[in-house]
């Protein structure tokens, strides 16, 4: 149960990761 939970949160933190490297590229890519 424990490691499903962890999984979940995992994912939801590599998808938020993503998300703020693409808004970074997309504010670079701005300021270029």
């Amino acid at each position: 149960m424990a490691d499903g939970i962890i999984d979940v949160q995992y994912s939801t933190v590599r998808n938020a990761i993503e998300e703020l490297k693409q808004q970074t590229q997309q504010i670079i890519t701005t300021l270029n």
